[in-house]
């Protein structure tokens, strides 16, 4: 296998193993905070071991160039994951998948002032018809606003995200590896500190075997292996392929909650899935292209 057929393997393989995570967090029978404080833990564990086996040193003057967008990198990493995998508690994990998907759309509307991006016809057109998908796949009922409580995790979800999106941009000449074991130490941290001193509760750990398996391997490998996986193959292949394959992570993760969780879209969310997906896509084709 040549080095790019290599590169291409893993973003596949790491877009796969993100869009299975639902499934695991779905079996994991502790509050939501708890999974993503244990998950931060374990991943942060895993990034040191590899940087002490492959001997790579950590880019200290990296860190130190970019430390305030890598701090609130790592508090939009935490408070993403967070209300992402309270969404997976309370609603079907492809409604949220979908809905946490939306985040291309408010990284469009914020752009404008963020980036100075112009905000073209196309982009527009992709906004409106994306709006319309999130509301058909969260079926959202305006005149019961109290009906789509749940809903609204996912979309702070959503909005976490695209925040990590925009100070991930900020950050400089960091590699990838170094980047995400930072904001993952950062993530931990604060999550550490709401948990236990705000909230002064004490951390929970899984009691049943399954959600001890389904823990580590969160951290281990929906977290490490495919942070790895990803950063390792992402710079190295063309931007326009790696945006396309990464859509593989939503579409593998309905897919693995219809087979697993028996979890099924009425046709309207699935039209609503088509939308949201289909214009996050159509956006980051190059013109030439469309």
């Amino acid at each position: 296998m040549t080095n790019k057929k290599l590169d291409y393997f893993k973003l596949i393989i790491s877009s796969l193993i993100f869009g299975s995570i639902g499934v695991f967090i779905k079996n994991i029978n502790i509050p939501a905070m708890h999974i993503v404080l244990l998950r931060t833990i374990i991943a942060s564990i895993f990034f040191i071991l590899i940087f002490l086996l492959t001997k790579n040193k950590i880019d200290i003057q990296g860190i130190k160039k970019n430390i305030f967008p890598l701090f609130f990198a790592g508090c939009a990493l935490g408070i993403s994951w967070v209300f992402l995998f309270e969404a997976y508690s309370r609603i079907q994990i492809s409604i949220a998948t979908l809905i946490y998907y939306f985040s291309p759309t408010i990284l469009i509307l914020v752009s404008p002032i963020v980036f100075k991006d112009k905000l073209t016809i196309i982009k527009i057109f992709c906004v409106v018809l994306s709006t319309i998908g999130m509301f058909l796949v969260a079926n959202i009922k305006l005149n019961e606003l109290s009906e789509n409580k749940d809903i609204f995790f996912a979309l702070v979800a959503a909005f976490g995200y695209t925040f990590l999106v925009i100070f991930n941009k900020k950050i400089y000449k960091v590699d990838g590896n170094t980047t995400t074991f930072v904001e993952m130490i950062i993530a931990t941290v604060i999550l550490a500190i709401y948990l236990l001193v705000i909230n002064k509760e004490m951390l929970i750990l899984p009691a049943d075997t399954i959600s001890i398996i389904f823990i580590i391997i969160v951290g281990i490998i929906h977290t490490g292996i495919a942070c790895l996986f990803y950063f390792s193959a992402v710079n190295k292949l063309p931007t326009t392929n790696v945006a396309l394959l990464t859509y593989i992570d939503p579409i593998s993760a309905l897919i693995f909650s219809y087979i697993f969780l028996n979890e099924k879209l009425s046709i309207f969310q699935i039209i609503g899935a088509f939308l949201i997906l289909g214009t996050s896509i159509l956006v980051q084709i190059p013109k030439k292209n469309k």
